[in-house]
């Protein structure tokens, strides 16, 4: 009788564990599969894993700001930025969800949305002191951007202090 028992009990917590990790195993499964495809340009199929990974964790920045940039490479705007912003409450120093919003506003000639996403990206540039020679590269892209926008905007004074940012960029990076 006890060995029944016993058996029943193991049989029970072996079920409840397979329950619990299983999905985290499945998960971690589409965050890699996710992330390869993504590598690969293979926007959709990224996309698809994405989608799961954030259904089981709706608190991956990393996977929400992948997720809003296959959405803009598949054309799905609407989409691309409302995933980008879900992104920023969860996490709001992803550098790269500021520079692909950016790119996506860029896209839809929509200036100031565009130079905001960009001006957000530098003062996190600045606030961080990430401005080491690797990126260097980064910070020069979204200076040139902000410029391009503030122009736009026939903001020049603006554009004028970023040209002299750019500059100062520049110089380090040759250095």
């Amino acid at each position: 009788m006890w060995n029944r028992i016993l058996v029943i009990v193991t049989s029970t917590l072996v079920l409840i564990l397979l329950y619990v990790f299983i999905p985290g195993l499945r998960n971690d499964r589409d965050r890699i599969l996710g992330d390869k495809q993504f590598k690969s340009d293979h926007w959709k199929k990224a996309a698809k894993l994405y989608e799961k990974v954030i259904d089981y964790n709706a608190n991956s920045p990393k996977e929400m700001t992948r997720l809003g940039y296959c959405y803009f490479k598949t054309g799905d705007v609407k989409k691309a930025i409302a995933t980008f912003k879900k992104s920023i409450q969860i996490d709001s120093t992803k550098l790269k969800t500021y520079r692909w919003l950016g790119d996506v506003f860029l896209q839809e000639e929509d200036f100031l949305n565009a130079g905001k996403a960009y001006q957000k990206l530098i003062s996190l540039y600045r606030a961080h002191h990430l401005l080491d020679k690797t990126d260097a590269d980064d910070y020069m892209y979204a200076l040139d951007k902000s410029v391009f926008c503030e122009l736009k905007l026939k903001n020049d004074s603006l554009a004028l202090r970023q040209l002299h940012s750019f500059a100062s960029a520049l110089r380090m990076k040759i250095q």
